[in-house]
C-alpha cells in the first residue's frame, strides 16, 4: 500500500490585504447608511437605478441597488411613479434606437447609390427602350385586355419616367398624351388633376373626368400623401404597345447567361 504524503498548506501573508477592484469605489461605514437613505428617498419618488446613480454620482453596482430596493417598502404612489419612469426610459431608448437604425439605413442606401452610379453612364437609346419595355411589362395595360398604350401608378417618379422614355424612344409629344385618375371618395378630383398636371406637364384639358372608387365611400384616406393613381395613355399607340410587349417577352424567354 503506497504512502500518501500531505504537503503543508502555505498561507500567503498578503491574502487578507487584497482589495478587490470592484470594492474600490464602494462606500464604507456610516457613509454607506447615508447613501442608502438617499437611495430610498429617490426610489420613493420613482427614480430608476440609472437615474439614481447619476444623481448620487457614485458607481454603485446594480446588485447593491437591487438589494437596497428589496429592503424598501414602496407605497402605491411610489410604485406608480416608478412604473411611469420605467415606461419613459423605455420610450427614450426606443426612440434612440429608431434614430440609430434610420441613420444606418440612410448610410446603407447611400453606399448602394455610390456603388451603382456607374450604370448611368451605360444608358443609351437601346437600353432606354429595354427600360421602357420592362417598365410597361410590370405597370402597363396589355393588348389582350386593352388595345392601346396605357400605364398607371401612384408614384410620380414612375409616371415621369414613363413619359420621358416615351418621348425619347418614340418621339411622343405631350399633346398626344391623355390622363385619367383613379382616386378615393374623400379626395377632390380637381385638386388631384392640378397635382398630376404639374407632375406630367400634361394640360388639365387632356384629363378625363372620372368617378371615385365606390369601395372607398365612407372610408377615410389614411395616407396623407396619397394622390390617387394616374393613368397615362397615348393616342394611336397600339403598335408601340405590341412592340414593348414583344421586347419584354424576348427578354423573358431568352437565356441571360
Amino acid at each position: 500500500m503506497s504512502k500518501i504524503s500531505y504537503l503543508p498548506q502555505r498561507h500567503n501573508k498578503f491574502t487578507h490585504s487584497i482589495r478587490l477592484w470592484y470594492n474600490d469605489d464602494m462606500p464604507r461605514g456610516k457613509p454607506n447608511s447615508d447613501l442608502q437613505e438617499k437611495f430610498n428617498q429617490l426610489r420613493k419618488i420613482g427614480k430608476t437605478y440609472s437615474e439614481i446613480t447619476k444623481i448620487l454620482r457614485v458607481p454603485l453596482p446594480k446588485s447593491t441597488l437591487s438589494y437596497w430596493s428589496s429592503k424598501l417598502t414602496l407605497s402605491k404612489q411610489s410604485l406608480r411613479l416608478l412604473e411611469l419612469a420605467r415606461k419613459k426610459a423605455l420610450l427614450g431608448a426606443q426612440r434612440t434606437s429608431l434614430e440609430i437604425r434610420k441613420r444606418n439605413h440612410h448610410k446603407f442606401l447611400q453606399s448602394l447609390k455610390l456603388a451603382n452610379k456607374y450604370l448611368l453612364n451605360k444608358i443609351n437609346r437601346d437600353t432606354k427602350k429595354l427600360m421602357l419595355a420592362m417598365l410597361y411589362l410590370g405597370e402597363g395595360s396589355k393588348y389582350n385586355a386593352r388595345s392601346g398604350l396605357a400605364l398607371g401608378n401612384s408614384d410620380p417618379g414612375i409616371i415621369k419616367l414613363f413619359i420621358k422614355l416615351l418621348k425619347e424612344c418614340y418621339e411622343k409629344s405631350v399633346d398626344q398624351l391623355r390622363c385619367w385618375l383613379s382616386y378615393r371618395a374623400d379626395q377632390n378630383l380637381n385638386t388631384l388633376i392640378d397635382f398630376w398636371s404639374k407632375i406630367t406637364t400634361i394640360p388639365v384639358g387632356q384629363f378625363y373626368r372620372t368617378k371615385p372608387d365606390s369601395r372607398s365611400i365612407g372610408k377615410r384616406t389614411l395616407k396623407t400623401d396619397y394622390r390617387g393613381v394616374c393613368v397615362v395613355s397615348c393616342l394611336k399607340s397600339t403598335k408601340i404597345q405590341l412592340e414593348l410587349e414583344t421586347i419584354a417577352r424576348l427578354i423573358i424567354e431568352s437565356p441571360l447567361d
